[in-house]
């Protein structure tokens, strides 16, 4: 004698199994375009280019003082050749400290960012994403 719930519990073992199925399905069509995503991406997508220095932003936020704020000034006609100005005294006073390209970017860009020298020019920095 068959018993009167046997028909319900077959339909709800089909639809908890078709409910599994759809989720596997999914799952696996998420991973197989999440793993070509990937694959399609070249490796230097992840340090792609930001774009230039903000040497005088740079400059600014790190080197100020009650007698001025620090500004981004070219001290030999390179890459290599830029220096903050960092004021330190009345009258105009003021020092020149060699700028740290690395934390230059961090500021310009955000602190997921490194710098790098593309040509030997004043204008030969470029900020990438890490």
């Amino acid at each position: 004698m068959a018993s009167p719930n046997n028909g319900t519990s077959a339909a709800r073992r089909s639809s908890k199994s078709r409910v599994r199925r759809m989720f596997l399905t999914a799952t696996a069509m998420v991973c197989a375009v999440g793993a070509s995503a990937v694959a399609a991406t070249p490796a230097s997508a992840a340090g792609r280019e930001l774009g230039g220095i903000d040497l005088n932003f740079h400059c600014h936020k790190n080197y100020w003082s009650v007698w001025g704020s620090g500004e981004a000034v070219l001290w030999e006609n390179n890459a290599d050749g830029w220096r903050c100005k960092v004021y330190i005294g009345p009258q105009g006073w003021h020092k020149l400290v060699s700028i740290d390209v690395h934390l230059a970017c961090a500021d310009t860009y955000g602190v997921r960012s490194h710098a790098e020298k593309v040509s030997e020019n004043a204008d030969g920095w470029r900020c990438y994403a890490d």
